[in-house]
């Protein structure tokens, strides 16, 4: 399996969330930085890399097979995919006795 890239904006607090999350489940990963500027230009290439052309999108973004294949752009949608892919401790960002309360 390729190693999964995390691709973050600096200072974000939702970057940060997800590199916790992915630390915290012991997933070792490549870090990327997101193009700062936020002109359509300086992302062409993230975008072509990611394969969404139009449309919005935010850091921090989850390569988890490090390429298109499959993108998450959410920091909680990735700490939830480092909980379930875990080797260390799957279960527990997210419990399954409080799964009811998470989802709300």
């Amino acid at each position: 399996m390729a190693q999964p890239e995390l691709i973050v904006a600096y200072g974000s607090p939702y970057s940060q969330r997800a590199k916790w999350a992915l630390d915290s489940a012991d997933i070792q990963y490549k870090l990327a930085t997101y193009p700062a500027p936020p002109f359509y230009l300086v992302q062409l290439p993230l975008r072509w890399r990611i394969g969404r052309l139009s449309g919005k999108i935010t850091a921090p973004i989850l390569l988890p097979k490090g390429n298109a294949s499959e993108v998450i752009m959410d920091s909680t949608a990735i700490a939830r995919w480092a909980d379930e892919h875990s080797s260390s401790s799957p279960g527990q960002l997210f419990p399954q006795a409080h799964a009811e309360n998470l989802d709300r």
